[in-house]
């Protein structure tokens, strides 16, 4: 390794400076010493030269930059006091160290960053409280975060209704509570009441879905956040989830619905020349593979399970896709098209 110059060390401020705010840190724990600033430049030019090279060292002013520096980065208490000609440093709290501090600044930033994107899930109401823990933390260590701006964002369509229960179901999942869930079907005249042990929340097409074992179906159900009329914490034996693997139940499927005893299918689906790029770019489903012909179309082939939601997004795609395989759901995609030509 080439030997670090004082030069190497002042232009890696982060690593460098933490390297030497631990051995400080170290000594300033010892009260058996007597700490000068002379004293604790002896011992910091030593570790530096065990660890990068007999030729790396720092000056006395280095070691003055480097308590103050600790104060503001680390709220570390240090005091001095004039003992005949020699100031000695020390810790006025014997108990504190800058090792024991949970988080540096680097960490807090990138926390800041997640709950930014946490918090524009709509309802998902423990990003904002992640945001005061951070604040507390940054508090506690001297810091703050100079980005005040977010920059990034999810799209932003309406709220779905229910998204305000999205952090409550969250909370009941990991604290593995039993739920009462009253909960109305589209169409039905009046709601049903289920005990649901909730095991797992899935996003798509901007509604909420929660599956969890119901006691009164003794199977998973999958439901609608925005069908429950009312959800309560209630008492019983959770459920342990040993039956639902999102993994598997997700890797054959687009959205949420996979009814049990659907085949997965050789799916392909010939897409126009102006909608190729689209598809190329923004892949369907992971078993996504391709064929560009030369005339600018593509062929994309997938492994799925049909089900409703794949149908609506083959219908999105209106004139610029042609189901060529199965049969079964090219005559099933012009029989829906034919009924929707008739609104016309």
């Amino acid at each position: 390794m080439q030997a670090l110059t004082y030069f190497n060390l002042m232009i890696m401020p982060n690593k460098a400076a933490r390297f030497r705010f631990e051995i400080i840190d170290e000594c300033l724990r010892n009260r058996l010493h007597k700490w000068s600033k002379k004293k604790l430049l002896t011992v910091v030019n030593e570790k530096l030269r065990e660890n990068y090279g007999p030729s790396v060292s720092i000056s006395l002013s280095q070691i003055r930059y480097d308590l103050r520096d600790m104060q503001i980065e680390y709220g570390a208490p240090i005091e001095y006091k004039q003992e005949g000609t020699s100031v000695n440093y020390y810790y006025e709290d014997p108990e504190f160290s800058i090792l024991k501090l949970p988080l540096e600044q680097e960490d807090i930033d990138r926390l800041r960053e997640t709950v930014h994107l946490m918090q524009q899930i709509k309802g998902f109401t423990i990003a904002d409280e992640i945001a005061e823990i951070i604040q507390r933390l940054e508090n506690k260590i001297k810091v703050s975060s100079d980005q005040k701006k977010p920059v990034i964002a999810f799209e932003n369509p309406p709220a779905a209704l229910g998204s305000e229960n999205l952090g409550d179901i969250y909370e009941s999942i990991i604290k593995k509570q039993v739920l009462k869930i009253s909960y109305r079907h589209f169409h039905a005249k009046e709601p049903i009441v289920q005990i649901i042990h909730p095991y797992f929340l899935k996003e798509y097409n901007n509604r909420w879905f929660l599956f969890g074992w119901s006691d009164i179906n003794s199977r998973v159900e999958i439901m609608a956040l925005d069908r429950m009329e009312s959800i309560k914490v209630t008492t019983g034996k959770y459920e342990e989830n040993d039956c639902f693997d999102a993994d598997t139940f997700f890797a054959n499927i687009i959205g949420v619905t996979n009814i049990s005893g659907s085949a997965v299918e050789k799916i392909e689906l010939l897409f126009s020349k102006e909608r190729a790029p689209y598809v190329l770019t923004k892949r369907l489903h992971n078993s996504q593979e391709t064929k560009t012909y030369a005339n600018g179309k593509v062929l994309v082939k997938l492994s799925l399970a049909i089900n409703k939601e794949l149908k609506t997004l083959i219908l999105g795609f209106g004139n610029d896709v042609e189901v060529k395989k199965p049969k079964t759901l090219r005559i099933e995609i012009a029989s829906l098209l034919k009924l929707a030509f008739k609104n016309y």
